[in-house]
């Protein structure tokens, strides 16, 4: 279900940000809250046909408010920064989901052990262990996210991994 507004004339109104605190981030109230306040969200059935249609295109496929976090300025920059296969548009992905299948060949469930299992509790003893206690999690995440990334995918740790990429 879509859920439109209220009335007509807020079609065409810009959201009123004036009570949000002065200490937001402008950046974020232009690239985050506005757009989250204009958006709405469909609810229905699946497609009943098991198949992709480039109309159903994963072209930056996700809520704004996600954006910052992998971009400067809460705008997506995909060709100069890069972008994730799960949110580059399938017409963008190589004949036949090309890169999609290319990602998922390295994580079936034979390899999960003896490539990844190790790299990932070493990454989970970390963020769970009793010095994080009490402190936010997303933090300590964060400050290690990148280390846990480069493990996986090229092998390289600690002051192996490029200063410039963390």
């Amino acid at each position: 279900m879509i859920h439109p507004p209220k009335k007509a004339e807020q079609l065409d109104r810009a959201p009123d940000t004036r009570t949000l605190p002065p200490a937001f981030d402008p950046a974020y109230v232009e690239g985050v809250v506005k757009p989250f306040f204009l958006s709405s969200k469909y609810e229905g059935e699946p497609p009943l046909l098991p198949m992709i249609d480039v109309a159903l295109s994963k072209e930056a496929a996700i809520p704004p408010h996600i954006f910052g976090m992998l971009y400067d300025n809460w705008t997506p920059n995909m060709d100069e920064e890069g972008v994730t296969v799960f949110l580059r548009g399938y017409e963008k992905r190589g004949p036949n989901n090309e890169r999609k299948r290319i990602y998922f060949s390295a994580v079936t469930p034979d390899l999960y052990g003896p490539m990844y299992s190790d790299k990932i509790k070493h990454f989970l003893d970390y963020l769970f262990d009793d010095q994080n206690e009490g402190k936010p999690l997303m933090q300590r995440y964060y400050q290690r996210y990148f280390d846990m990334y480069w493990d996986l995918h090229l092998g390289v740790r600690g002051e192996d991994i490029p200063p410039e990429v963390k």
